[in-house]
C-alpha cells in the first residue's frame, strides 16, 4: 500500500470517529446553549443508549434495526426524566450545583452498566457489515462510510430541524434567553425536556454506531464523552457548526497522530487541543460567549 492510500484511509477512518464526537458534541451544546452548564452526563448517555440496544437486541423478540431505534426512543425517554428528576430542580441554583449534579448522574449511569453488564467489554452485533470498498489502492471499511453517512444525515435533520420547524424555532428562542421565551408564551419546561430527549437521543446514536467497532464497555461513555467535550471547546461552546466541525477535526487529528506519530500520543491529542483552545482561544473556533450561569 503507497503513502497516499494509507492517507486517505486514516483519512476516512478519523471522519468516522469525528462523526461519532460530533454527534456527541451536538448534545453538549444543545444543553449549553439552554442552561448555560456543561452537562458531563452527556458521554454516558451514549453509553446508556449503546447498553439498551445491545439489551434489546439481546432479547431475540425484536428485529435488530428496531432495537436500535428503540434503544434510541428509550434514550430520549430516560433523559426527559433525568431532566425531571434531577436536573430541573437545579434550574435556578449557581451553575456549580447543576454541573456537579451531571457529574453524579454520570457516575451513576457507569455504576449501573456495570453492575448489569458487568466491566467487562461485550461484543455488539456487527449490522454496518464487513466488506471493504476499494478507493484507488485504499480500502475503506463499510463500516466508517456507514458511520460518517449516518452522522451527516443526523446533522443535517437536526438543522434543518432548529432553522424550519416551529418547535426547532421556540427552542432556539429559550436557548437565546427562557425569560424572554416565557414571556412570549412559550412553554420553557416543554422545550427543556425535548432539549434533554435529543441531546441524549444524539449520544444514543453515536452508542449504537461505533459499538460494533469498540465493543460495549462501560467507561466508553467517559472515554468518547472527553474527547466529545474537547470537539465541543474546539468548535465554539455555542455553535452547533462548530461541534461538527470539531469532532471532525479531532477525529482526524487522532487518527494522523497515531499512524504518522505513535499510537502512545492518539489519545492524547483531544486533551492537548483543549488545554490549547482554553489558552488561546476559549471561545473556539465558531463560539460567541463563555460559559453562563444557570438559570
Amino acid at each position: 500500500m503507497g503513502r497516499s492510500d494509507l492517507f486517505v484511509q486514516v483519512v476516512a477512518q478519523g471522519l468516522a470517529m469525528g462523526a461519532v464526537y460530533a454527534l456527541i458534541a451536538l448534545g453538549y451544546v444543545m444543553i449549553f446553549k439552554a442552561v448555560g452548564v456543561f452537562n458531563f452526563a452527556q458521554g454516558d448517555f451514549m453509553m446508556a443508549g449503546c447498553f439498551l440496544g445491545l439489551w434489546l437486541v439481546s432479547t431475540g423478540t425484536i428485529p435488530l434495526f428496531a432495537a436500535l431505534v428503540l434503544a434510541v426512543l428509550l434514550s430520549a425517554a430516560l433523559g426527559v426524566i433525568v431532566e425531571i428528576v434531577a436536573f430541573h430542580p437545579l434550574l435556578e441554583s449557581p451553575s456549580r450545583s447543576y454541573l456537579m449534579c451531571t457529574i453524579a448522574v454520570g457516575i451513576i449511569f457507569r455504576e449501573v452498566a456495570k453492575m448489569r453488564f458487568g466491566a467487562d467489554p461485550l461484543r455488539f452485533p456487527n449490522y454496518l457489515g464487513h466488506g471493504v470498498i476499494k478507493v484507488g489502492g485504499a480500502g475503506l471499511s463499510v463500516q466508517y462510510i456507514w458511520i460518517t453517512t449516518v452522522a451527516a444525515v443526523v446533522v443535517v435533520l437536526l438543522l434543518w430541524f432548529f432553522k424550519r420547524t416551529k418547535v426547532g424555532k421556540a427552542m432556539r428562542a429559550v436557548s437565546e434567553d427562557r425569560e424572554v421565551a416565557r414571556l412570549m408564551g412559550i412553554d420553557t419546561d416543554f422545550n427543556m425536556r425535548l432539549t434533554y430527549a435529543i441531546s441524549s437521543a444524539l449520544g444514543a446514536m453515536a452508542g449504537v454506531l461505533i459499538a460494533p467497532v469498540f465493543f460495549a464497555f462501560s467507561e466508553m461513555g467517559r472515554s468518547f464523552g472527553l474527547r466529545a467535550f474537547s470537539s465541543f471547546v474546539l468548535g465554539g461552546t455555542d455553535s452547533i457548526v462548530g461541534a461538527v466541525i470539531g469532532g471532525l477535526l479531532i477525529g482526524l487529528m487522532e487518527n494522523l497522530a497515531g499512524v504518522y506519530i505513535s499510537t502512545q500520543y492518539k489519545d492524547v491529542v483531544s486533551f492537548v487541543v483543549l488545554i490549547a483552545v482554553l489558552v488561546w482561544r476559549p471561545t473556539g473556533l465558531f463560539g460567541e460567549r463563555g460559559e453562563q450561569r444557570a438559570g
